[in-house]
């Protein structure tokens, strides 16, 4: 293929793959390590990464742009609601849910890096193909719904920061959380995907901040925007599709998937 098409093909590759796996319970980490290893994507550095995180980051807020107004109009006393996720106290409970991922990215990032290749991210994939479906199985069947507080929001925080590690899902940690609680697997999505905002946010920034102080701001400006626009769209479809599916079906179809991607990669490394 001519290099300057596969230039340009790939920013839109990187693009769906980050729109599609940072809200299906995949790990989005996991399968840009696996892009970029499996297709000889080189890496574009800090910067980019920025920018996939603010295009998922805005995909968010556009999506749940009703519910983020909720949210605040109920935490300022201007209406109510009794729905489990519009607790009046919501947005200091979604602050409490971000403090363990950014306290464990910002020290064990560097220690994390020594694990992102493929034969870690396989063993990572199928152990969260396997937690998905023991948990979609045993959790929260018989338990009332309970609303958030600070202790239960902790607990979904360190789900959360579980994704740091490249094969670890954070959407499907925190939906499973939210199982854990109670809720339905749509209510666990929703939460999970409101509580990614937050944490997408500060891992751009930080992204952001260490480009800067790097220097490593520089390449080609249409690639990041063919990136950024390909993964706004993307993570808008998947969320409109995610939500749809967890209504009716399980997370039994993401756990096979990952199982079967994970073992595969595993035995393909062993044999070749």
């Amino acid at each position: 293929m001519n290099e300057t098409l596969w230039y340009w093909l790939s920013a839109g590759i990187l693009g769906i793959v980050q729109g599609i796996t940072e809200f299906l319970p995949i790990s989005s980490s996991g399968h840009l390590v696996l892009a970029y290893d499996l297709l000889g994507i080189p890496d574009h550095g800090l910067f980019f990464d920025a920018v996939l995180h603010l295009g998922t980051l805005i995909a968010i807020l556009i999506y749940f742009r009703k519910e983020w107004l909720q949210i605040l109009m109920v935490a300022v006393g201007k209406t109510s609601s009794s729905e489990i996720i519009y607790d009046r106290k919501l947005l200091i409970w979604l602050g409490i849910a971000t403090i363990p991922a950014l306290f464990i990215g910002y020290f064990f990032q560097g220690f994390v890096e020594n694990y992102r290749s493929i034969f870690y991210v396989s063993i990572l994939l199928l152990f969260t193909g396997i937690a998905l479906w023991w948990g979609d199985q045993n959790l929260g069947k018989k338990i009332k719904p309970r609303p958030l507080t600070w202790a239960n929001s902790l607990s979904i925080g360190l789900a959360q920061a579980l994704a740091i590690i490249p094969g670890i899902s954070r959407s499907g940690s925190t939906i499973l959380a939210g199982l854990y609680n109670g809720w339905s697997r749509e209510t666990a999505a929703r939460i999970s995907f409101l509580l990614a905002a937050p944490a997408v946010a500060a891992a751009g920034l930080y992204s952001l901040v260490q480009s800067l102080r790097l220097g490593l701001i520089e390449g080609n400006y249409g690639f990041w925007l063919v990136a950024f626009v390909t993964t706004v769209l993307v993570s808008l479809v998947t969320i409109q599709w995610l939500l749809s599916y967890l209504q009716k079906k399980s997370l039994f179809n993401f756990s096979l998937y990952l199982i079967a991607l994970g073992g595969g990669l595993l035995v393909y490394q062993f044999m070749f």
